[in-house]
């Protein structure tokens, strides 16, 4: 896994201290440790958890570990074998070391938390805090309304007006470090023409999308990074809404005509609103889009086979940091499922990205990111579309709820008044 690959070893000093050593210099460690997948377990979690995906192996966990010092093909087998169980005890029997632990989890209706009264700060104003599952926006927002529930989330761009004028509830609208982009697989014709690549982007207008598919609610893109992450930079200039520009670059690579292809979506309806607004927009450059939409499973199999054309996709760059927001997007180690979908390859962006990674210098890390986002806009292996907002919906008497940049909820603060 790229986030933490170049960790060869990991050591407890004591209670409370670890010791990392890596294969080679990592700027972004600190980052990538702060991803859900770098919380730290016990060892008696684990080896719960190995024992239970191990079950139809008729292996014990220490079996196991003996054949992953050896490696080959023995434990390559077994490995793929229990990959599916792998993590599901931990699922099932999470704790909790914050200041709140897990009380109880029902999956699919809720998840409850409750004050952890050995956390090493002071303890939280609240004693639980439950975690509805209510699919359905009207019924969230409903549930906000009466005071049933004190937080409402994904209430969606159609209906801020609605809670943000209720006499009850309040509207939290908080940027976020994500990006919906349209992508090409650089592999097929005439998307492997850089110059076609360039005439879609610059004959799209992302405000149009914001303003028609999110209600006005959005940054539009330039590159991959949204402004809050570690090593985006303001200065590099996008591939602006121009259609005349878009059809010299169509005439210049030979398809002033157009032609037609197939643009692939799931089924989330902001997506098909985007899809359809690009059957529309594309047209003016002569091209014939087939928008497709397909079961989510099969959308992401798919699309990491290569078997598209053109998909609408997005990415949250997690960890705030630019490695995560373009190593696993557009390195060529990483082309199909872990997330270069565009199946990119280029050597000097490579290098960029390596660079980047490898860097323990804040200042040349931000110099080589520039230079990497400048290159990402000429090459255009996607259209950079728009990094969008958390709308959230709070009751009134709530106090210092915040939502941060990744989406995550921060109750730590939060207390309830009449």
């Amino acid at each position: 896994m790229f986030l933490y690959e170049m960790i060869t070893d990991v050591e407890a000093v004591d209670d409370y201290t670890v010791e990392i050593t890596t294969e080679y210099p990592f700027g972004p460690l600190l980052a990538h440790l702060a991803h859900d997948a770098g919380g730290m377990l016990s060892e008696e979690v684990i080896d719960a958890d190995y024992e239970q995906a191990l079950s139809d192996q008729d292996m014990t966990v220490e079996e196991y570990y003996e054949l992953r010092e050896e490696g080959g093909e023995a434990h390559e087998e077994v490995a793929n074998a229990i990959a599916d169980n792998m993590g599901q005890h931990v699922s099932d029997n999470a704790i909790g070391t914050g200041p709140f632990k897990v009380q109880s989890r029902a999956p699919g209706e809720n998840v409850v938390l409750e004050r952890n009264d050995d956390y090493h700060e002071d303890p939280v104003a609240l004693d639980t805090v439950t975690f509805k599952v209510i699919p359905e926006t009207a019924a969230r927002i409903a549930e906000l309304e009466t005071g049933s529930s004190h937080i409402a989330g994904q209430v969606g761009s159609s209906n801020m007006e609605r809670v943000d004028s209720h006499p009850d509830t309040t509207l939290d609208n908080t940027e976020s470090m994500s990006l919906s982009y349209i992508g090409f697989n650089v592999e097929k014709e005439p998307l492997n023409d850089k110059k076609v690549r360039q005439a879609i982007s610059h004959a799209i207008d992302r405000q149009a999308i914001i303003d028609g598919v999110y209600d006005g609610v959005g940054t539009p893109a330039k590159g991959p990074l949204a402004p809050d992450v570690f090593g985006y930079d303001e200065s590099v200039e996008g591939l602006e809404y121009d259609i005349e520009r878009a059809k010299e670059l169509m005439a210049e690579a030979g398809y002033e005509d157009g032609f037609s292809i197939d643009l692939w979506t799931n089924d989330e309806q902001q997506r098909i609103d985007t899809a359809v607004y690009l059957q529309e927009a594309l047209k003016e450059i002569n091209i014939d889009v087939n928008v497709e939409q397909l079961e989510w499973g099969a959308y992401l199999e798919r699309t990491a086979q290569g078997d598209h054309d053109m998909f609408i996709l997005g990415w949250s760059t997690v960890t705030g940091d630019a490695d995560y927001g373009m190593y696993p997007l557009f390195h060529s180690e990483m082309a199909g499922a872990p997330g270069n979908r565009s199946f990119l390859e280029n050597e000097e962006l490579d290098a960029l990205l390596e660079e980047g990674r490898k860097s323990t210098d804040p200042e040349e890390r931000l110099a080589t990111y520039k230079e990497a986002q400048k290159m990402l806009v000429d090459i255009a292996p996607m259209a950079y579309i728009h990094h969008q907002n958390y709308l959230t919906g709070v009751h009134n008497s709530v106090q210092n709820f915040e939502v941060d940049a990744l989406g995550i909820y921060q109750l730590d603060e939060v207390t309830i008044g009449e």
